[in-house]
């Protein structure tokens, strides 16, 4: 191999490498920073002896505001319609009560990547996390 050709040997084996360290880096940066979203709730706890105290709480798209969305359309397909938000048990009754009582807004947040499925993250009542409201039985 003469010496003009090596910087361009090295050029050709490296690139490929360096790109896919690149889109690798990238793709997990993307999943550890996903966007988060807020659609609107309704829930009601169903108890269940197995599960342990949860709020099963249904995705009210009637109320979601939109256009937090790509095009303003809720992309409904790729939510399930009800999700489980699991609570500590001094605290379900609590929260029950005040969801069911109708006084606060009641929002799901969820990590939404690109691709794959929405994570639920928190459940917030009037924009607040619920564990950061006085929540008593």
């Amino acid at each position: 191999m003469s010496k003009y050709n090596k910087p361009i040997f090295l050029f050709g084996l490296f690139l490929p490498i360096f790109v896919l360290l690149l889109t690798i880096g990238w793709s997990e940066y993307s999943l550890s920073e996903p966007e988060t979203v807020r659609l609107r709730a309704v829930g009601y706890d169903p108890r269940s002896l197995l599960s342990g105290h949860y709020l099963r709480v249904e995705i009210d798209w009637s109320n979601t505001d939109c256009r937090q969305f790509e095009g303003g359309i809720c992309p409904k397909e790729r939510f399930r319609n009800n999700y489980r938000y699991y609570a500590p048990e001094q605290s379900a009754r609590g929260l029950e009560q005040k969801i069911s009582s109708g006084q606060y807004v009641v929002e799901l947040e969820f990590a939404y990547p690109n691709q794959g499925e929405p994570k639920l993250l928190n459940l917030l009542l009037d924009g607040k996390k619920w564990a950061d409201i006085q929540i008593s039985d």
